[in-house]
């Protein structure tokens, strides 16, 4: 993310501008404020000083009324404060006649400033002006004007600020009494302190309207006072200042909390010419109609896209008006296609159109004439591209453009249009940033997918539409459908999958290509997470075979199909299978090594060729390898010959006297010789083979096992090793001998019998978790006397992990984690001498008690922090096989991003003292966990978003600036899914940025896990009771997120929360839920708005109807007729028979309305049937209920037998 973007969100750049003149450029919110009749022009002295007025300026007129009295001028200092000056002047009520005396007789009139004020003030309909100026020069302009004197007020009167039109003088005009103008610090004493009048009539008005100061100074010192203390309530306030404005005249008034609007000095006399220019721009673009913005439009067009930025604030203003928007739309619509995508882009570039499209529907009527014309623009063939650079370029699509595109791609799609394949398979793949849900089209030629050119993501989304399942009930057996009826994969009662027709599309060069790539990456990424052996579990015959798994799942479905395609085009080009042998073995990854194996058994090769190709790979006691090899070498035994026989006989026997591991090794002999011989053709009698497998039968008690070449080998259930305690105690007490032991690993064996050196790693482990002072000496050991970077790395990795899986010892930990930061200090390599991996851990780990540290030790860690993450993190240097962002996964088995992430979040959340806002280097840190990209953001990303609650409350801006990136980059499922992890987020966050994204979840419902979707509606619960929604917001969620007719389950499932929810609170909380929301809401579902009510949802309904103490009858009036129950459902009764009915709460009436609840609700409880927590409430209705209501309750329970 740039640093002005940023900056943008922070709030630097909050304020939107217009640019009225070339020069000059104002604030949105004035002319805003003007169209809506709240803006109040402050007129100072400045705007009568340019000709033809020439009257001076405060300081001047104050000069002037010196010299008169033969008094020096004010000084620099005394500027600072004129009217103390002018009352220290010998004749002060001279002062005040003179001063009219000037003013009256300077002959001057009103000048261009004081016409485009008028113009300004008239153009938003209800003109206001405030001066303090004593002319008239206003009045005259006015009346010059609009033919009519204006309203005018002076200080004498002044009106309510919140109802006046017209003219102020705030400081009294030359029309009073030289003595009742305000003046001298007398006066101003008079009119803001003593009688007040001026203060009150201007903070109402501060209050009330935008401001925009004209001419004005802050020399008037009660004005600088006013300001000086911000009213929190106070509309904004702007000012016009002319570019000599000195820096801290601009900080004068940003402390004041004025925004400053420059303007350009002329060289020549006019000098503030760019000030009226600037005012009567701004009234001609607040009184601008259909004529004049189609007038400037066809200027513009006529001069070529927008470079003035000018010109870009006149489209943007239009855009936002009716009138505008239509002389746009009629404009630019006129233009040829090629031109109208030009100003598409150019308006996309300006970022006029984000919000539009960000928007689920137009909301007003300037809105819909821009979306009308964008969305014809959007479905034409030629504008693909551009629609295209929409969706991927915007964080959510509007209903308004997804709807129609959606039409007309379907209708494309139909006609066959190979075009509107890839416009598809961008919109599925970014479904989630849309609105409006993308239904599957009834129609998607697969073979228009191959042909479409769509890079391997996109295909793949498409894939997921092409191959699915359907039920034929002709056949009563399941179906493989390609949407192409003459293209069907069929399963049979074994459920195997029969060969892919000849003709199939799928054995395209288009589709082999996509399979192998597939596959490829596949086969990567469960190598990199360390499952390579998931493939065999999912499948595990290459051929069609009843034990492959079945198609539970997108991902296994298509895995099936991949391995189709590459079996079925193998066996069908016999001239390419020797290729694709030696390309799939030496590929190295298990499937495919598989795949060359079947590939041999199959190929028209000799028996010895295929029975040497095997040994020579020395394949035959490979586990993963076991199917296809039994295949491969009964096929060969098949057409071999003695000698072959002979050969393979041979090799066996070397297995099992060689093995290293002799038990496994015979075992599997034995039954690759077994299975061999079973699946032999009768023609062949291999004398020796059985000989052979008697023998190992006889002398090791083998028996033959149904489908042994099928067998999923074991895996180990923990990673954890059996420990031994002799090697414990070398470690603790005789750590040197135990290096030496390192040094020849083959003694080992006299510790740990199996697998020494794999096992050697958590003995380390173990033993410096219980004590990590011992950890020190080992790693000490390890790095003066082990030479081996091989045997070191891990070594080393061991140690820490035992320190960090160790519990939290402060004095220990202490020293442990001096003791790496001065590994750090100390190494003389650039790069980190210690493993990243296991640095990262301990820093996990040890992050939960920076509380427990002093400043110093802190530091050290900050420093390892810092260095892991710009060595293996910046440069990318860390594992991240098998991801890729816009590909198929978003995974990846480095944790080390998050976890340097978490102590990077725990240091600012756990820091000493009580702070406001991030430091420097904190802020530092935070962008640098968000801002980075690929791989380690999923990781980051969630570790900052689980927190946010916590650093929102240190500092609340800089943390919306980063959850606003965030929102923009990551996936609803991703954010949300950290979000809800544990604790929800707080309702400051939800109510300032996260609602609209929960929303855009609500309205995905569909597609997120069933663990989200259970979160999703429990939060949904959260906010509706507790969170303090707008009614609007309340609606918002309800209708339009919870209630959803064409998926019942959602409003069933959030019922289930609400119920829930009720047991957790007080009665006195029930109440006010209920009166609050929940009543009206179930209100409606009673009327079936938003869909029918089944069984499911009125069961829950019925666990809440008991909690509702007093508004009982409310809510069995909103149940109505009591739902049916079998008894099974088990949460629902533990509900109904909880300890949590608030029998207290209750008067006399209402609990004989309970006792008939529950009367009628045993007697929809099947017969004998016990039910849980039936004891607990009789006895607990007992206490509570009269005899006459008990024994009612009491009567049913017996004559059901339902104790």
């Amino acid at each position: 993310m740039c640093a002005s973007m940023f900056l943008r969100l922070i709030g630097v750049y909050e304020v939107t501008r217009m640019w009225v003149t070339d020069s000059v450029d104002v604030p949105d919110e004035i002319l805003a404020a003007a169209k809506k009749g709240k803006l109040v022009i402050f007129v100072g002295a400045g705007a009568s000083y340019d000709p033809p007025s020439n009257l001076p300026l405060f300081t001047g007129l104050a000069e002037k009324l010196a010299n008169e009295q033969n008094v020096p001028g004010p000084t620099k200092e005394e500027e600072r404060s004129l009217d103390q000056f002018l009352s220290r002047l010998p004749d002060t009520v001279n002062a005040h006649v003179r001063t009219v005396g000037i003013i009256k007789n300077s002959g001057g009139h009103c000048n261009s400033t004081h016409e485009a004020i008028v113009h300004l003030a008239l153009a938003s309909g209800h003109p206001r002006i405030v001066t303090t100026n004593y002319d008239l020069m206003l009045e005259d302009a006015y009346e010059t004007l609009r033919g009519e004197k204006p309203k005018v007020y002076d200080n004498r009167a002044l009106p309510r600020a919140g109802f006046f039109e017209g003219i102020v003088h705030l400081h009294g005009s030359i029309l009073q009494p030289p003595t009742e103008i305000v003046l001298d610090a007398k006066d101003f004493g008079s009119a803001y302190l003593m009688d007040g009048y001026a203060t009150k009539f201007l903070v109402s008005m501060f209050r009330e309207y935008t401001v925009l100061f004209v001419g004005y100074s802050l020399s008037d010192p009660i004005m600088r006072y006013l300001m000086a203390a911000p009213d929190p309530e106070a509309q904004p306030k702007y000012m016009f200042v002319p570019s000599d404005f000195e820096s801290d005249q601009i900080k004068d008034l940003v402390d004041r909390q004025i925004h400053s609007i420059r303007y350009l000095l002329q060289v020549s006399a006019p000098k503030h010419a760019e000030l009226p220019r600037s005012l009567q721009a701004m009234a001609d673009i607040l009184q601008d109609d259909y004529s004049s913005h189609k007038e400037k439009m066809l200027e513009l067009v006529r001069q070529g896209l927008p470079v003035k930025f000018k010109q870009a604030s006149e489209v943007r203003h239009a855009i936002a008006t009716e009138d505008g928007a239509k002389a746009v739309v009629k404009v630019l619509s006129s233009l040829p296609l090629e031109e109208q995508t030009q100003w598409v882009r150019w308006l996309l570039g300006e970022q006029l159109l984000g919000s539009l499209i960000n928007k689920d529907e137009p909301s007003t009527p300037a809105e819909r004439y821009m979306a009308n014309w964008l969305t014809k623009l959007f479905c034409q063939r030629e504008n693909q591209d551009l629609f295209i650079d929409i969706l991927i370029g915007h964080h959510h699509i509007g209903n308004w453009i997804v709807r129609p595109c959606c039409q007309e791609i379907y209708r494309r799609l139909s006609a066959g249009d190979e075009w509107a394949v890839r416009t598809y398979a961008i919109m599925y793949g970014v479904r989630n940033k849309m609105a409006h849900r993308l239904p599957r089209p009834q129609s998607l030629s697969f073979e228009g997918v191959l042909k479409a050119g769509l890079p391997a993501p996109l295909m793949l989304n498409l894939m997921s539409l092409s191959l699915e399942f359907r039920l034929d009930p002709s056949r009563e057996r399941c179906v493989f459908s390609l949407t192409e009826p003459s293209v069907d994969i069929q399963r049979d009662e074994h459920d195997e999958i029969e060969s892919i027709p000849e003709d199939s599309i799928l054995l395209s060069p288009r589709a082999v290509e996509f399979a192998d790539m597939y596959l490829r990456q596949a086969s990567s990424l469960y190598v990199s997470v360390g499952i390579s052996n998931l493939n065999y579990f999912i499948r595990s015959a290459i051929e069609p075979h009843k034990r492959n798994a079945g198609y539970d799942y997108y991902d296994e479905r298509l895995f099936h199909v991949c391995v189709n395609i590459l079996r079925d085009y193998a066996t069908r080009h016999p001239e390419e299978q020797d290729y694709l042998i030696g390309e799939w073995w030496n590929s190295g990854l298990i499937l495919f090594c598989r795949l060359a194996i079947y590939l041999v058994g199959i190929t028209d090769w000799s028996a010895s060729a295929k029975i040497h190709w095997l040994t020579e790979r020395r394949v035959l006691s490979e586990p993963q390898f076991g199917h296809e090899v039994h295949r491969a070498l009964a096929a060969a035994l098949s057409q071999s010959l003695k000698d072959d026989r002979d050969y393979l006989l041979g090799y066996l026997q070397m297995m099992v006297n060689d093995g290293e591991d002799h038990i496994a090794g015979t075992s599997a002999v034995f039954q690759l010789v077994d299975w061999c011989l079973r699946h032999l053709p009768q023609s062949i009698r291999w004398q020796e083979g059985e000989e052979f497998r008697r023998s190992l039968s006889q002398k090791y008690g083998y028996a033959s096992t149904v489908d042994s070449d099928l067998v999923v080998p074991d895996v180990e259930a923990s990673i954890y090793s059996p420990y031994s305690d002799e090697l414990r105690q070398l470690i603790l007490n005789r750590p040197q001998d135990f290096i030496a032991l390192l040094k020849n690993p083959d003694n080992l064996t006299d510790y740990l019998p199996s697998s020494p050196y794999s096992k050697l790693t958590w003995q380390i482990t173990d033993t410096v978790s219980r004590h990590k002072d011992v950890g020190i000496r080992i790693w000490t050991l390890i790095t003066e006397n082990v030479s081996q970077e091989d045997q070191v790395r891990p070594l080393l990795s061991a140690v820490i992990d035992g320190w960090a899986l160790g519990a939290y010892r402060p004095d220990e930990d202490k020293a442990v984690a001096e003791f790496i930061c001065t590994q750090l200090r100390e190494a003389k390599q650039t790069r980190l001498s210690i493993p990243p991996r296991a640095a990262s851990s301990y820093l996990h780990m040890i992050s939960n008690y920076l509380k427990d540290l002093d400043e110093k030790e802190r530091i050290q860690l900050d420093h390892l922090a810092q260095k892991l993450w710009c060595e293996k993190i910046e440069d990318q240097s860390y594992a991240i096989d098998g991801y890729a962002r816009e590909g198929l996964y978003v995974e990846t088995g480095s944790k080390l991003p998050g976890q340097i992430a978490w102590y990077w979040i725990r240091r600012i959340i756990d820091k000493d003292g009580v702070t406001v806002g991030f430091t420097a280097i904190e802020k530092e840190r935070l962008l640098q966990l968000i801002n980075v990209t690929g791989c380690p953001s999923v990781l980051t990303h969630a570790v900052f978003l689980f927190n946010a609650s916590a650093l929102e409350r240190i500092d609340s801006r800089f943390t919306y600036a980063m959850l606003k990136v965030v929102l923009s980059t990551d996936s609803l499922e991703a954010i949300w899914s950290a979000l809800l992890y544990k604790m929800p987020p707080t309702r400051k966050l939800v109510k300032r940025e996260l609602f609209a994204s929960f929303i855009d979840l609500c309205d995905e419902f569909e597609y997120l896990s069933r663990d989200l979707q259970r979160r999703a509606l429990h939060f949904a619960a959260i906010m509706l009771n507790d969170y303090n929604l707008s009614r609007a917001r309340r609606s918002r969620l309800l209708r339009g997120s919870i209630v959803d007719a064409s998926h019942p389950d959602r409003v069933v499932n959030f019922m289930e929360a609400i119920a829930e929810g009720f047991l957790s609170v007080t009665d006195r909380r029930r109440l006010q839920i209920w009166r609050k929301w929940l009543h009206g809401f179930l209100e409606d579902r009673a009327q079936q708005i938003g869909g029918t009510r089944d069984e499911k949802e009125r069961r829950w309904l019925a666990t809440i109807v008991p909690r509702l103490g007093n508004d009982i009858r409310e809510g069995i009036t909103v149940l109505g007729e009591l739902p049916e129950f079998d008894g099974d459902e088990r949460k629902v009764l533990e509900l109904l028979f909880s300890d949590t009915i608030c029998f207290d709460s209750m008067d006399e009436q209402s609990k004989a309305v309970l006792a008939d609840y529950y009367c009628r609700l045993l007697e929809k409880m099947p017969d004998w049937k016990r039910l849980e927590g039936l004891d607990a409430f009789l006895s607990r209705a007992q206490r509570h209920l009269s005899e006459e209501q008990f024994a009612k309750i009491k009567d049913v329970v017996r004559r059901k037998d339902l104790e």
